[in-house]
């Protein structure tokens, strides 16, 4: 079967569109049936799709500049889509397209997680909040906003409930990184990059989106000199060693990430962020240096106090949550840097962070 070409990224609904599956040791082809268009960017669009007997799943069509080297991406989606997924909270590559010689665009085929929301929305509203006059979100006495017609809201949501979404996010970090058929690196763990939805019950689910971003932990992982990595990631998340570039992203700057989100969902803000950082403006240069060269735990500075609100909010969190912070954020910690091929971890890992909620939370 030849691939379909496309002039434009647009699927029409009613396009047949060709995938590969890995069935009985050998790759089997199927045709699959466009729905509609989700979502739209400057590197992919995503779709539903549905198989012959009605199934919805999701389709992600690449077709900007999304790797430097685009058979190489190609063929590292071909070889996930051939394992099954280490977890069913993951948007795991099963099947993709052929590959236009042409342009090197594709499309491959995931789970479709309906219901959904970003990380990030619980985030913004966690900041917006901190900024107004009320009982702090993390506090006991606070009480939530349900809303029937929208479950996932933010306002909604307890402290333990964001306690489950932080679970959640770990569990599935520690598959990623404890595959049993190979170690992976997320190196983008971010608020966009992750799901949560409020069930009937008022337990959260969480899923993970953006299986692409995924390389097998140990490539480049020695001193890539001459790389320019100081983009590698979202915003500040990060870990310094990326910031500054002297480092490929790592199982150990994965959990620098790891910690820096799960920090935002409980107190919205940033843990390096402080008086300075928000007055300054977020230059090259002055997130190398505030994120990079001198980062510094806000929540246990002096010299950068956090906001009265996020250290309200910090102090209601239960001892075990707070020692993990103080931990990854500790000046030994951020200052790490890249960690030998071998060498223990001495970031604290996704499945510590696990037990921490478990005591903490009960969850």
């Amino acid at each position: 079967m030849s691939t379909i070409v496309q002039q434009s990224p647009d699927f029409a609904p009613g396009s047949k569109l060709v995938f590969r599956f890995w069935k009985a040791s050998s790759w089997k082809n199927t045709v699959l049936t466009v729905q509609k268009r989700m979502a739209s960017g400057g590197q992919a669009d995503v779709y539903v799709v549905t198989d012959d007997i009605g199934r919805p799943w999701c389709m992600k069509y690449l077709y900007g500049n999304y790797a430097t080297n685009k058979s190489k991406f190609y063929n590292k989606i071909k070889l996930m889509a051939k394992y099954p997924s280490p977890s069913p909270q993951l948007a795991w590559p099963i099947a993709f397209s052929p590959i236009t010689s042409s342009t090197g665009a594709f499309y491959y085929l995931m789970p479709l997680f309906e219901g959904y929301s970003e990380v990030s929305r619980i985030i913004s509203w966690l900041k917006r909040y901190n900024g107004q006059s009320g009982v702090n979100p993390n506090s006991p006495d606070f009480q939530p906003m349900k809303d029937f017609r929208d479950p996932n809201t933010p306002a909604g949501m307890s402290l333990v409930q964001r306690a489950e979404v932080v679970a959640g996010i770990s569990d599935a970090v520690g598959s990623i990184h404890d595959d049993h058929n190979a170690s992976y690196v997320y190196g983008d763990i971010s608020g966009k990059n992750f799901l949560y939805k409020v069930l009937p019950d008022g337990h959260v689910d969480v899923k993970t989106i953006d299986m692409d971003n995924l390389l097998p932990a140990g490539s480049n992982a020695s001193h890539p000199s001459g790389f320019n990595l100081g983009l590698i990631g979202t915003g500040q998340y990060p870990a310094p060693e990326i910031i500054l570039g002297n480092s490929v992203p790592t199982l150990h700057s994965d959990l620098h990430a790891l910690a820096v989100l799960a920090f935002r969902i409980f107190l919205g803000a940033h843990p390096l962020d402080g008086a300075l950082t928000h007055s300054m403006e977020l230059t090259p240069e002055n997130i190398r240096r505030f994120y990079g060269n001198e980062p510094e735990f806000i929540i246990t500075s002096h010299r950068n106090c956090a906001s009265a609100a996020v250290q309200k909010g910090w102090n209601y969190l239960p001892q075990a949550t707070q020692l993990y912070f103080k931990f990854m954020f500790s000046p030994e910690m951020l200052h790490s840097g890249i960690i030998k091929p071998g060498a223990k971890e001495s970031r604290l890992t996704a499945a510590t962070l696990r037990q921490c909620l478990r005591k903490d939370f009960g969850i």
